[in-house]
């Protein structure tokens, strides 16, 4: 008896739920067309200007394909005087292609402002400013280690931190990066071929509590550390990295970014870490694309090298 009162209270649940479950009608949604999507980040370091062009995905209607680049637009960046228009480039494998200009041609100077115009065929046109902002000197790497324990084995895993000197009397915004360089140890083993410098990224964004973005909110003109860039090889075990490169040395990048980089990447790195959390918080990505989606930014960049072995 008692089975059947238990087999009764489910059905009598589901029922409830089915009850809650109502036909949406797709008029009720507020529908937005598809919109031209931009992503331009140009520096005074610059090799190339690049530049990507592609069409955002409306929520309703069909899927006719998940390649929305625009292949023919028609780029033009301005700093008021002069003007460079973005030709069409062929990346490194087959069906791969960038919009991209020649610095030497079209120089990024610090403290210009920038106008970044964007035309597909159809005659839509977006527009977009940014300001470069000036270098920051970064001021030492330091090298730490914190202990580890992992399968029954005590290790080291080794890190640095970035320091610089932010200019008071303005928001700043800044991104870091870097590469470790090693040099293996020889093999010991009879006609061992000769090591090879090897590379490998500096890790800060190894967990949801280390991150390569920072700002200096309530911190303006004081002397800023950048979070722990851990060194690893051979998949992240930064144990061995003493044990086994002969020489070791790193190269550290320190991104002044103004705000539309900084609001733009900070956005998308929270969005990445929610995951498939179906409870996450949406997170807003900003654009600062008039018309359009997307970020048109500027960054300034400096590098220190430290040498670690």
């Amino acid at each position: 008896m008692k089975n059947c009162i238990a087999v009764l209270c489910c059905l009598s649940g589901l029922i409830a739920c089915e009850s809650l479950k109502q036909e949406v009608d797709p008029a009720l949604i507020k529908t937005e067309t598809e919109k031209i999507v931009v992503a331009c980040f140009i520096a005074p370091q610059d090799t190339v200007l690049t530049a990507e062009v592609s069409l955002s995905r409306p929520v309703l209607g069909e899927n006719i394909g998940y390649d929305k680049r625009v292949s023919n637009a028609t780029i033009t960046l301005s700093d008021g005087v002069r003007s460079i228009v973005f030709n069409r480039r062929n990346g490194q494998y087959q069906g791969q292609y960038y919009y991209g200009a020649d610095p030497k041609k079209f120089p990024v100077v610090a403290g210009q402002r920038y106008t970044l115009t964007v035309q597909i065929p159809d005659g839509r046109k977006v527009e977009a400013v940014c300001t470069v902002p000036k270098a920051v000197v970064p001021r030492e790497v330091v090298l730490d280690s914190i202990p580890t324990f992992e399968n029954g084995f005590s290790g080291k895993d080794y890190f640095v931190r970035l320091t610089w000197q932010d200019p008071a009397g303005e928001e700043n915004f800044y991104r870091v990066a870097g590469t470790l360089h090693y040099l293996p140890i020889r093999p010991n083993y009879p006609n061992a071929p000769e090591p090879q410098w090897q590379s490998t990224l500096v890790d800060y964004r190894r967990n949801t509590e280390t991150r390569d973005l920072t700002d200096d909110r309530q911190r303006d003109g004081e002397m800023l550390s950048s979070a722990r860039g851990f060194l690893g090889i051979f998949g992240g075990r930064q144990q061995i990295l003493f044990q086994y490169a002969q020489r070791a040395y790193c190269t550290i990048d320190l991104l002044h970014v103004d705000a539309n980089y900084y609001q733009y990447q900070e956005a998308v790195l929270r969005q990445s870490q929610t995951g498939d959390n179906p409870f996450a918080e949406p997170v807003l990505v900003p654009t600062n694309i008039q018309g359009g989606l997307g970020c048109f930014g500027a960054y300034n960049r400096s590098t220190i090298t430290a040498t670690l072995k």
